[in-house]
């Protein structure tokens, strides 16, 4: 797979993950200025497990391999009208919809709660699992990887934070233990 210029500005992130704090900064100004004036940034520099060449990406992606009837056992309402799940679970849209492509979305394993409003459920639903691994400890590796990201959103949250010039553990409190999601996009066959 290639990947086309992004109009989203390049930011090497990797002494996010020094102890030296003074070595931050210039790196959370370069990411607050790019949420500010970009909406968002591309990362690059990650840490060794969360490089594609690290982290068996090809596994990852190996559900997508899987039978139609077993993927579509896991379909969001989105693709199957009657499903109750609406965040966590499969889509397919290379026969329609908004985009040519086929998704998978996971969220935290543990449980989430919310506060008491109508819906909540909507974003604290749990994961669905495939009913045939595609590939041995596969579900131990989708978890595995939404984990890091996960972590490497909170350290990418409290860069943020520093940048406004607010409490970071504070910032980064929020967004622990929250309802995230990590996404698999399989975009195979699009130019």
């Amino acid at each position: 797979m290639t990947i086309k210029q992004s109009a989203l500005p390049i930011i090497d992130i990797r002494v996010l993950y020094d102890d030296n704090q003074e070595s931050w900064k210039p790196v959370d100004q370069a990411i607050g200025k790019a949420c500010e004036n970009n909406g968002g940034f591309l990362a690059v520099g990650l840490p060794a497990p969360l490089k594609p060449e690290y982290a068996k990406v090809e596994k990852l992606f190996s559900f997508f391999d899987l039978p139609q009837l077993v993927l579509y056992e896991m379909g969001k309402r989105e693709m199957c009208p009657t499903s109750s799940r609406c965040m966590r679970g499969y889509v397919d849209r290379r026969c329609g919809g908004f985009a040519y492509n086929e998704i998978f979305d996971i969220g935290p394993e543990r449980p989430i709660s919310g506060p008491g409003i109508d819906d909540i459920e909507l974003v604290t639903e749990t994961n669905v699992w495939p009913s045939v691994e595609p590939a041995p400890n596969w579900r131990e590796e989708m978890i595995a990887r939404f984990t890091q990201m996960e972590a490497l959103g909170i350290r990418i949250i409290r860069a943020m934070a520093r940048f406004m010039n607010v409490d970071e553990t504070s910032a980064a409190a929020r967004y622990q233990d929250s309802s995230s999601s990590m996404r698999l996009l399989n975009i195979q066959g699009i130019q």
